[in-house]
């Protein structure tokens, strides 16, 4: 190998190793700089990860607190939940009793109607008994006046007859003063007024001491008023004993007066025709 050709190698290898050194400084200076950048990267992200840790804490505590309230609010839900069971166990409750009482008003409605129905017809019954009764006491009204009729009729006879005397008027005044005594003493539910009683006496009072003549006889036909009156009113067996005693008091009265009268215009006719 010839000296030239060495001499060329050596330079080029020279070349290359000067080369080589040149580029590994130029490297080393470059990876120098990267290493650093690197160590800023790795410092920018050692900081970012407290960061992105200290914010994962802050998210971490915020989900307990929310899995605490959650829990709290489940607890509150599972007793809501219970006193929504507990409400609709009484509405339950509530509907059977409501159901059970609508069918008790059912019965109840059925019987009120059936009760209806049977005062209906008791009304109806009542009311038919109420226009018996009217008639009942239209006619024995009826009759009772048939036979004040009959009694006045009769005692009316008797008196003019004669039938009736002194001892008869005397006795009929000392009943119809003991009937109005008895009507005096009545505690409560009196018919007769004490006016009226008070009347009644002084009439017969007026009627045993005065002569007849001079006896008014309007004042008996008022007690005879009176008397009727409480046959109507009354129409208890005092009441009809009453009126049937003071109208023949009434009746022997009226025709004693009657006589009287006459006898004296028989007396004045006589005279009259003496002087003629």
């Amino acid at each position: 190998m010839s000296t030239d050709v060495i001499i060329g190698f050596a330079s080029v290898l020279v070349a290359i190793i000067t080369s080589s050194l040149g580029l590994a400084h130029w490297l080393g200076r470059r990876f120098g700089e990267i290493e650093e950048r690197f160590k800023r990267i790795d410092e920018r992200f050692e900081s970012l990860k407290l960061y992105i840790d200290a914010r994962f804490n802050q998210i971490d505590e915020r989900f307990n607190e929310v899995d605490k309230r959650l829990k709290g609010i489940e607890r509150r839900l599972e007793g809501v939940e219970q006193r929504v069971s507990s409400l609709e166990n009484r509405v339950t409750t509530l509907e059977n009793r409501v159901a059970s009482l609508e069918s008790k008003v059912s019965v109840l409605d059925s019987r009120v109607a059936s009760l209806e129905s049977r005062l209906i017809s008791l009304e109806n019954r009542f009311s038919a008994l109420e226009n018996r009764v009217a008639s009942l006491d239209r006619r024995f009204s009826a009759f009772g006046e048939y036979v004040k009729g009959v009694y006045l009729t009769l005692v009316d006879f008797m008196s003019l007859r004669g039938a009736l005397s002194d001892d008869e008027r005397r006795y009929l005044e000392r009943e119809v003063d003991r009937l109005s005594s008895v009507y005096e003493a009545l505690a409560k539910g009196n018919p007769l007024k004490s006016e009226e009683i008070k009347f009644i006496k002084e009439v017969l009072k007026e009627l045993q001491e005065k002569p007849l003549e001079e006896f008014d006889l309007s004042k008996l036909e008022k007690i005879v008023e009176i008397a009727d009156r409480l046959t109507v009113e009354d129409g208890d067996k005092l009441a009809f004993e009453f009126w049937a005693k003071v109208y023949a008091l009434y009746a022997i009265v009226r025709t004693q007066k009657w006589r009287l009268e006459e006898e004296k215009r028989r007396k004045a006719k006589e005279k009259q025709e003496q002087r003629t």
